[in-house]
């Protein structure tokens, strides 16, 4: 904690604060687009495109081509249903516009100011690149909405409803990648000063042998209880939202499976990604990138069997 307290005394934060601020007015033009694209265009594209369901596009293709029907699904339904809303109203699509920009905008925070200038800071040590932010997101805009439409078809045919739309799934995936990184987060600070506790006891009775000294020893928590700690949060971390989702069982006007299956997948799909961006062997990558397909795969096509 040393170098933490001696940068607010002497005005590090601040000049770290600096130095991020600088990082990412020099980074590339790919990176920066991909940033806007998340935090203003694409909301904007989803309002756009809710005002053309319900002003331009005919409603009889929207519900024969867009919307997820659970009896006769079509590939462009169980990805465009992600995006669009009910054919009646504008108030749908507001509600997870506003979800949207809160949970996109705290994930920004968080990856690009908070946890550069927690490493700063030296408090924390795992790797954080961004490039597992932008594809994480990429996946769950591209392949997340076959996997969550699958999942809806497979319930909703079991609770006879007839179909959904809605951008929600998603939301609760990138809220899903929010959870993850926050568990990231607290299991890298744990980790990190239970090694420094580790080091400093070590170094402590390497100088009470080397001098002679008899030291008061004090009890460090056991690998056993930290993991167990960390289990437990994360356990609760899990379970909360899950309760959450599933109050909203038997209301109809809630795909409670579509926020499930956001949710789970979602927490799966951010785990993998940051592991295939890490991973510097080829084979390794691979055989991730495979587990990655099996797991958004699999959910997308159980409804046809089953």
């Amino acid at each position: 904690m040393k170098p933490f307290s001696n940068g607010i005394k002497s005005g590090g934060v601040k000049k770290d604060i600096r130095e991020i601020l600088t990082s990412i007015n020099n980074k590339s033009l790919y990176w920066k687009f991909g940033l806007v694209f998340l935090v203003i265009v694409f909301p904007l594209l989803l309002l756009v495109t809710q005002y053309l369901v319900l002003k331009t596009i005919p409603p009889q293709f929207t519900i024969s081509y867009l919307v997820l029907n659970f009896s006769q699904p079509t590939v462009s339904g169980m990805f465009f249903s992600n995006y669009i809303h009910t054919v009646f109203t504008f108030s749908h699509v507001l509600d997870n516009y506003n979800g949207y920009l809160l949970v996109i905008s705290l994930l920004v925070i968080v990856y690009f100011f908070t946890i550069p200038l927690l490493k700063k800071r030296h408090i924390l040590s795992l790797n954080y690149p961004d490039a597992a932010f932008f594809a994480t997101s990429a996946v769950f805009f591209l392949l997340f909405p076959f996997a969550g439409s699958g999942v809806s078809i497979l319930f909703g045919r079991m609770l006879g409803q007839t179909g959904t739309w809605g951008f929600s799934g998603i939301v609760w995936a990138f809220l899903a990648y929010f959870y993850f990184l926050f568990l990231m987060l607290i299991s890298d600070i744990v980790i990190s000063h239970f090694n420094q506790g580790s080091n400093d006891q070590s170094k402590e009775n390497l100088d009470s042998v080397t001098h002679g000294t008899q030291t008061k020893r004090t009890e460090k928590p056991t690998q056993t209880t930290l993991a167990g700690s960390l289990i437990f949060l994360t356990a609760l971390f899990i379970i909360l939202p899950m309760y959450t989702i599933f109050l909203d069982i038997g209301n109809k006007k809630i795909n409670v499976f579509g926020h499930f299956s956001g949710f789970v997948l979602g927490f799966l799909i951010s785990a993998l990604v940051v592991l295939i961006c890490e991973r510097q062997d080829k084979r390794g990558k691979i055989v991730l990138a495979g587990l990655l397909a099996f797991i958004i795969g699999i959910p997308a096509v159980a409804w046809m069997v089953m």
